[in-house]
């Protein structure tokens, strides 16, 4: 409502002002409105969070720290029995330990697989409850110990209902009927339903459940292994060689034996890869004892039939064995030259091959080049590291990459040195042979006969020699075989009383339970009042306008349009009483005073408003004109039972 005057009124203050802070009392009124709300929706809430966690299948997490056994170079902290025995050649299979690649291996879903076969995991027994069911592991009252799935089927699902502890039926799982009327099936006997073949077992004991319907399912076990490994968590403590491994399952016992399974798995993968290089110098010596067992027969048989053709005489013996002991320390050498040799030539068609990279060189001799050594521990390590890595990733994995890109500069270098090695290897066996040679002329004094009988022994013993030698490595790489262990150790096992429950959290889920049972509240009151568009009290004026308050009027319940009559003590009649009162105080003096009355819509009262203030005014004394100038619906005069013919469109 405005008003105006021809007197030139007093300037009035705006009608909009700054915001206001925010009347804390005015929502807290809301709040006590809406009481019912903050009692309803926390106890909802708290409801929800109990149900949640009563029927959300926990999941348990275990931990367990294991220790990769690796050393720097030039450290002797680590005695192993591969150091133990570096001299029979075992050293030659330890090396430093890449931790991050080891934490790959533990993480690959191959060395799951092995977990996964070893426990059967791929076999589940569920109890089903009234909303949601528990895995019954290594406590199921049945036992699946064998089966084979239908064909083109890689995995099950069904019920088992027991009927007795001999007999029992099976169901499919989706609770339709089966076309083929059930069968009973007998424990410890072969069953074969819809294609599928099993042999079940009972089991019985005080703690194995009295559950008579079990659902069993098996799924597909490389499947269940690449679950498993997302599941594992491997962490490295910082500074050192320690591993930190977890485990989260909805059975606890089975995290707990997953991880040490996978601690036996992990052992035996490892063990296999140091061995391969052991196996291979092994399939080295037994193909060159094999030739040599045939040559040495040979010559033996050659010195006993010389001995008895010629009939060759004690004397004769003993002048030629003081010469054969004189050039026995030179062919020995020569023997060990040679063989080294034969294996340069080895090694060298392996390089040479097209699965060069993919073969483990024989390790168990020392060549005089210490460098070559190096080179070929190197090229080992490196192929079994590769192998390993593989056995989780796909060759495009970044650290596959870089251990090939390693391999390829090994290789190479591997084939310069032993064109070298050879080189120096043949100037050495030359320069033996020259000084074995000038020993061998000095027998030209002694008769032809005992000359002959020397060349037959001196071969006898070459070989001999030789095939001691390889004797004696092969006992020494069964002994590396024999000694080989684990390249890690178990610092803390997993247990089961130190299982923790991380989902559900049950402190978070109340918490989010409290906040929504205050939040959602507040949220519904603060969201009412940002959408309230209607004035319901003075307070909404005043708290967001400057705008002079000069009365209220309560709506009638009469359906008389004037409410303000000549003795009307009515409630609606005094408000209009009162708003001519404060009009009174506010208009300026003077004797033609102007009122307005307007608004930004049809049927919100000004017509009631005009006619009923200026009875007001009227019945004060003062003389009153009503003007009504709605153009487009005039009912001002229509209302007071007054209508003219002409408006104030004619009058203007």
């Amino acid at each position: 409502m405005s008003s105006s005057t021809q007197n030139t009124p007093a300037p009035l203050p705006p009608f909009f002002e700054e915001d206001k802070p925010i009347d804390l009392r005015r929502y807290l009124a809301l709040g006590l409105r809406y009481w019912y709300l903050f009692l309803l929706i926390p106890a909802l809430a708290f409801a929800w969070a109990w149900l949640y966690l009563r029927y959300t299948p926990k999941t348990y997490e275990v931990h367990s720290t294991v220790l990769i056994k690796g050393y720097e170079q030039g450290s002797s902290s680590d005695l192993t029995e591969e150091v133990a025995f570096s001299d029979l050649g075992s050293g030659l299979l330890s090396g430093s330990i890449n931790l991050e690649n080891e934490m790959q291996i533990l993480r690959s879903r191959t060395l799951m697989r092995g977990v996964v076969d070893s426990l059967k995991l791929y076999v589940q027994y569920f109890a089903e409850g009234r909303i949601a069911g528990s895995e019954l592991y290594n406590n199921s009252p049945v036992v699946l110990d064998s089966f084979r799935l239908a064909d083109g089927k890689k995995s099950a699902k069904f019920r088992l209902h027991i009927l007795d502890g001999e007999q029992y039926t099976l169901h499919p799982y989706s609770g339709e009927e089966d076309e083929v009327k059930p069968q009973k099936g007998h424990f410890d006997r072969f069953f074969s339903w819809k294609g599928h073949t099993f042999l079940f077992h009972r089991r019985t004991g005080e703690k194995i459940p009295n559950f008579k319907e079990i659902i069993i399912t098996i799924s597909e076990p490389d499947k269940i292994a690449q679950q498993y490994a997302g599941k594992l968590g491997v962490s490295r403590r910082e500074y050192s060689f320690v591993l930190d491994l977890s485990m989260k399952d909805y059975v606890p016992e089975k995290a707990v034996d997953i991880l040490n399974k996978l601690y036996t798995v992990y052992d035996l993968a490892t063990k296999a890869d140091k061995n391969q290089v052991s196996r291979n110098t092994l399939k080295f010596i037994d193909e060159r004892l094999r030739i040599l067992t045939g040559d040495l027969a040979g010559v033996e048989g050659q010195i006993v039939s010389f001995k008895e053709k010629h009939d060759i005489s004690i004397e004769a013996e003993t002048n030629v064995s003081m010469l054969l002991n004189e050039l026995q320390e030179y062919d020995k050498k020569i023997a060990e030259l040679g063989l080294q040799r034969s294996l340069m030539d080895r090694m060298k068609e392996l390089l040479e091959s097209n699965s060069s990279r993919e073969e483990i060189l024989p390790a168990a001799f020392d060549f005089e080049d210490q460098g070559l050594n190096a080179l070929i521990g190197q090229y080992n390590e490196r192929v079994l590291q590769r192998n390993r890595l593989l056995q989780g990733s796909t060759p495009d994995n970044p650290a596959v990459q870089a251990v090939e890109l390693e391999l390829q500069k090994l290789h190479r270098a591997l084939l310069d040195n032993l064109a070298l090695a050879r080189e120096q290897l043949e100037a050495r066996i030359r320069q033996v042979e020259g000084k074995a040679a000038q020993l061998l002329s000095k027998t030209r004094s002694i008769p032809r006969v005992e000359r002959d009988l020397l060349q037959i022994q001196r071969q006898q013993s070459i070989k001999e020699n030789l095939f001691l030698y390889l004797l004696q490595k092969r006992e020494e790489t069964a002994l590396t075989l024999a000694v080989t262990s684990s390249d890690f150790r178990i610092v803390d096992p997993p247990a089961r009383f130190q299982a923790k429950i991380v989902k559900p959290k049950a402190q978070v889920v109340r918490a989010l339970a409290l906040m929504l049972g205050i939040g959602l509240p507040i949220l519904f009151i603060f969201l009412v009042e940002l959408f309230n568009t209607k004035i319901q009290s003075e307070e909404d004026v005043t708290s967001r306008t400057a705008a002079p308050l000069l009365g209220k009027v309560a709506q009638s319940r009469k359906k008389a349009f004037l409410v303000v009559r000549k003795g009307s003590r009515s409630a609606v009649a005094e408000m209009f009483r009162l708003l001519r009162t404060n009009l009174n105080f506010l208009l300026p003096e003077g004797s033609r005073q102007v009122l307005l009355v307007t608004s930004s819509a049809s049927g919100e009262g000004k017509t009631f408003i005009t006619a009923n203030l200026g009875m007001s005014l009227a019945l004060s004394g003062k003389r009153t004109l009503l003007v009504g100038m709605d153009l487009r619906k005039p009912r001002l005069s229509k209302n007071l039972g007054q209508a003219a013919p002409k408006g104030l469109t004619h009058y203007l």
